[in-house]
């Protein structure tokens, strides 16, 4: 998954930024581990220069199953630039 994050990539999660691919790496096994998540695309648009995506998420997290909204940037290359999750 880490290879579809441009190097200099910056996602922002839970009140936390993580910027570059070994911290989004962190934060990735991190939230996976603690919180088992699943995840079902739902809905995807484009917003501007973003697509928003809207997933339901299920794992073992108070509020289980939430809908989040992934919104992504896309740098020159075709990569992720930026994910907000909110």
């Amino acid at each position: 998954m880490i290879a579809c994050f441009g190097p200099d990539a910056v996602v922002r999660d839970e009140g936390h930024t993580h910027a570059g691919t070994d911290a989004i790496r962190a934060w990735k096994i991190d939230t996976s581990t603690r919180y088992r998540i699943t995840a079902e695309p739902i809905e995807s648009r484009n917003d501007g220069d973003r697509t928003v995506v809207v997933v339901k998420v299920s794992g073992t997290f108070l509020g289980s199953p939430a809908n989040l909204t992934y919104r992504f940037g896309f740098s020159a290359d075709g990569r992720i630039g930026a994910l907000e999750v909110r």
